[in-house]
């Protein structure tokens, strides 16, 4: 796992009756013959600066020939806003992973500008206080010719509801590391990205995610909750190693 790449991409409270798997921690790892999606369960509900816990949900679900999971403000009603549509419709049109995550892209930012927009008119001083880092990820996973593929997508909202994109990218043969969510566990525990590599080679992609997961639900119970669904994706197909919230997926 030389080399492993990772973004950190912080997640923050919604509005306005927004429903967000808010405080999520999700860890894609990439290796030359695997890829692994592991991602934890709690949903946050929320409206101005009212938040509390809403019934766990599946984050991690198949999506035509790929596997998306999503975390962050995935709907708004106000604006009919739906990130898992959004990604569904994308996933449909696309050849390959890379493909699928830069029509989401497209198919998603438009969307979420208008949702953003419409929670920072709504309330200006709330939208100031807590969507200065607010944002949407999204990482898909599937099969190729080549080998197993990933690609994340995650978008940034600074405080005048503007989007940025952080872009990852893992094709057949590549490795990396790619980790959405909450992670101060994460980063007390292991620090910059040798540590994580050092982790991911010593116990496999698959404990290593599901270790990072684990991690930060300890620190953040209320906000990052079991169970902990992981996928594995080999030349041979896609295995749920843990299902979690996602049975029947």
């Amino acid at each position: 796992m030389a080399g492993a790449m990772r973004w950190w991409c912080l997640l923050a409270p919604a509005a306005m009756w927004a429903q967000t798997s808010s405080g999520t921690t999700g860890v894609a790892i990439r290796t030359p013959d695997r890829a692994v999606l592991a991602i934890d369960s709690r949903v946050t509900l929320s409206a101005g600066d009212w938040a509390g816990r809403g019934a766990d949900t599946c984050k991690l679900k198949p999506l035509g020939r790929f596997f998306v999971a999503v975390a962050g403000l995935y709907d708004h009603r106000e604006t009919n806003f739906d990130a898992w549509r959004l990604a569904e419709e994308a996933a449909a049109g696309a050849r390959s992973v890379s493909e699928a995550a830069a029509l989401a892209e497209r198919r998603i930012q438009p969307e979420l500008q208008t949702a953003l927009g419409n929670i920072q008119a709504a309330d200006l001083a709330g939208f100031a206080r807590h969507y200065s880092r607010a944002h949407l990820a999204i990482c898909i996973a599937g099969l190729e010719p080549g080998g197993p593929a990933m690609a994340g997508r995650v978008f940034v909202a600074d405080a005048n509801a503007a989007i940025r994109m952080v872009r990852w990218d893992g094709p057949p043969g590549s490795t990396g590391l790619f980790v959405f969510g909450e992670h101060a566990a994460i980063d007390a525990a292991y620090g910059g990205g040798k540590a994580l590599a050092e982790l991911a080679a010593a116990r496999g992609p698959v404990e290593a995610a599901r270790t990072l997961v684990q991690l930060e639900i300890a620190r953040e119970p209320e906000s990052v909750g079991p169970p902990v669904s992981i996928l594995a994706i080999t030349r041979d197909g896609a295995e749920w190693v843990q299902r979690g919230m996602c049975r029947g997926q």
